[in-house]
């Protein structure tokens, strides 16, 4: 990963490389930001430059030893942790030609989803385990072998267990010789306190409608694309780039979800228990993560729906395919229900995590998504008899 493969952030890349060129590098940085903002693209590619033997003034060179051996993950003095699933004797390193593959096929713009299922996850919660601390203390008792900077990586650094989270506190606090530890979070909040308190903080903000409409279009992602359909996209892709391509790709799990969710929001218009029961249990049939975005997909359309009514579509993020059922069911979704739509939907989330019975979860949800949703079905003559 180069700064000159990252979507847009032009102005936090400049302000890395200065950080560099100056030697004012601080020895623990968090980078964050949403999934396909660029927060490890920037992680990765940052790392490369603080080696590189020939630095220029907007990237590494690419053909020093340390470039050529960061082209290949291959780089002795670069350590990378991140999520996997257990086994008995499984670690990060037998994950390693994963993460590799992924890397190269995605350059770091991949999603915690897609990474589950490269590591064939299943329904396992990938974490980042205590075991990596002896991996860690093995790795830092050599000195740095050729690099200026021995690089740790952390991705998604609050999925460590909290024996590994405080091994890493106490490198922050007294950190090895010329050793640089860099994560990058998706959900800082979730971050052991005690780091937090004592890294540097890189915010990798949303990219712009015009940064993701350049990067696609230096991609030639879309052959024949309009200047209408590239603002379409951009807008749609809410600051994402791994958002703009899935749009682009065609997602096919949002696609499957919004089935289901026209299942239960249709359903609402003539109620039958049997109906909810089978939809409950096509729900449970999923896998927790699975489940997990198609409510928070459900949540965000009632989000677009309760913005529709009021005709502003720079706030709006509904795409084409869910145009029809948002106008069928306009002014259901409104002031007077959709907290408690959006608690439901909290909860049935959290529900999932703690692992309560799946069928369970989802017909007491669909039950209580009819009930909040019916005075203003009726109101409306949505309501069949």
């Amino acid at each position: 990963m180069y700064f000159r493969d990252i979507i847009g952030l032009e102005d936090l890349k400049q302000r890395l490389i200065d950080n560099a060129r100056s030697g004012h590098i601080a020895h623990a940085q968090l980078f964050c930001g949403n999934e396909g903002s660029g927060a490890s693209a920037l992680a990765l590619a940052y790392a490369r430059y603080l080696n590189c033997h020939n630095p220029g003034e907007t990237d590494a060179c690419g053909r020093c030893a340390s470039c050529l051996k960061y082209d290949r993950l291959a780089h002795p003095d670069l350590f990378m942790l991140y999520p996997y699933i257990n086994g008995t004797k499984l670690s990060s390193e037998d994950f390693l030609p994963h993460w590799r593959d992924m890397l190269t096929d995605k350059g770091a713009y991949f999603s915690r989803t897609e990474w589950q299922e490269e590591i064939k996850a299943g329904n396992s919660q990938p974490i980042i385990y205590s075991k990596e601390s002896r991996f860690l203390d093995e790795k830092l008792a050599y000195k740095v072998s050729e690099a200026k900077y021995r690089i740790i990586y952390i991705w998604q650094p609050e999925k460590m267990h909290e024996t590994l989270a405080n091994k890493l506190l106490k490198l922050v606090e007294e950190p090895p010789e010329r050793t640089i530890i860099l994560m990058a979070s998706f959900d800082p909040n979730h971050v052991l306190g005690t780091i937090l308190s004592r890294i540097q903080y890189v915010n990798v903000r949303p990219l712009s409608d015009e940064e993701i409409k350049e990067g696609i279009r230096q991609r030639g992602l879309l052959s024949s694309s309009g200047e209408e359909q590239l603002q379409t996209l951009a807008h749609l892709a809410q600051g994402s780039f791994k958002h703009a391509l899935e749009l682009i790709e065609g997602n096919e799990e949002a696609r499957e979800n919004f089935v289901i969710i026209e299942k239960i929001l249709t359903g609402i218009m003539k109620p039958d228990p049997k109906e909810m029961r089978s939809i409950s249990e096509e729900i449970a049939a999923l896998g927790r993560e699975s489940q997990i975005r198609l409510v928070s997909q459900l949540g965000s359309f009632f989000r677009e729906c309760l913005i529709l009514p009021f005709g502003q579509w720079q706030l709006n993020y509904l795409r084409l395919d869910q145009m029809g059922l948002a106008r069928e069911i306009k002014g259901a979704v409104n002031e007077k229900n959709i907290v408690s739509l959006m608690a439901e939907c909290d909860l049935a989330i959290r529900h999932i995590k703690q692992n309560v019975n799946a069928k369970m979860i989802f017909f007491d949800f669909i039950l209580r998504i009819t009930s909040a949703l019916t005075p203003a079905f009726k109101s409306l003559g949505l309501r069949r008899p």
